[in-house]
């Protein structure tokens, strides 16, 4: 019996559900007179959305109608009703947002530590390690970061407590895929890393600078002493500031 079938015959009554975490719902934000819209692509596990609350807010200041969909649902690659479409995205999300951008010709895109260049070793093994082995347990505990926010505390089993073999293998071939298709980017193009990121390296910009030379414009900012989540910790209000500051330019 599949997963699904599994799923679909089980008894509800035997297994409660557990209620919706607030931060884990999709996000919609539509300003009166908004003429524009941007999809926002966060959580690959369909989790986490209001990870990126703060940059739609930001974003719905310029008049701007704001939607979000977790990157690997049937409906995340579906033009949502819009005249135009920017997409920002974080990690491996960003590698969708690309793929968005490229397909429906949106006329700008912001890239949060895109995955086109690693800095995690090992990556590339995923694939061949995958059908043997899923995950390997290491039931590492929340960081004192992450620790400070519910919903973060709420999601440790699901991000960051193992090693989830088989979601890198598919985020491995998802990356080799968008390698090959970016190329046919013609966005303008914001991107933005962290300078002391160590899962996204930092040749992101001069990959992106000479694989994708249609892109009508290409600015790219490392802010200084940032990780990989600078999303979410001290370093938010200097991303923010950076999209804000591109958007009202490139309007």
């Amino acid at each position: 019996m599949s997963p699904l079938e599994e799923l679909l015959r089980a008894d509800a009554a035997a297994k409660p559900i557990k209620p919706p975490i607030r931060e884990a719902m999709p996000i919609r934000i539509d300003p009166r007179g908004a003429h524009e819209a941007v999809l926002l692509l966060h959580g690959f596990s369909r989790r986490d959305f209001q990870g990126m609350a703060p940059v739609g807010g930001i974003l719905c200041k310029q008049k701007l109608r704001i939607g979000q969909e977790a990157p690997m649902m049937p409906t995340s690659m579906r033009a949502p009703i819009m005249e135009r479409c920017m997409s920002p995205g974080t990690p491996w999300e960003g590698l969708l947002a690309s793929a968005v951008a490229i397909s429906f010709d949106a006329p700008r895109l912001i890239l949060l530590a895109p995955a086109f260049e690693l800095a995690i070793k090992g990556m590339g093994l995923t694939p061949f390690i995958a059908p043997f082995k899923s995950a390997i347990a290491m039931n590492r505990p929340i960081s004192a970061a992450d620790s400070a926010y519910p919903a973060r505390s709420a999601l440790q089993p699901d991000y960051w407590a193992d090693v989830l073999i088989r979601p890198a293998a598919q985020l491995e071939r998802l990356r080799k895929a968008c390698r090959k298709n970016i190329k046919r980017l013609k966005s303008r193009t914001l991107l933005i890393l962290g300078g002391a990121d160590r899962t996204v390296s930092p040749k992101v910009v001069h990959y992106l600078r000479k694989a994708a030379p249609g892109m009508a414009s290409f600015d790219s900012h490392v802010i200084p002493g940032a990780d990989h989540v600078f999303i979410f910790n001290e370093h938010s209000s200097t991303m923010l500031q950076l999209v804000l500051e591109w958007m009202t330019i490139s309007l």
